[in-house]
């Protein structure tokens, strides 16, 4: 989904329905699609990385 142009197989959408509905292959393809767009974006304005706030999960230490 990242390269141009953008060639998403039927092979990969089968994948996915066997483990996820429309609406979540949609969200997953957002998240994706946003990413993408993010980096380009911050790589044209050579942009600072900042780092994620820290979180505090029970359990995930």
């Amino acid at each position: 989904m990242t390269k141009t142009p953008v060639d998403v197989s039927d092979a990969v959408f089968d994948a996915l329905k066997a483990h996820y509905d429309t609406p979540a292959i949609v969200e997953i393809s957002v998240f994706a699609a946003f990413q993408n767009f993010n980096a380009k974006f911050n790589g044209a304005l050579e942009t600072e990385i900042n780092e994620f706030c820290p979180v505090d999960l029970p359990g995930l230490r």
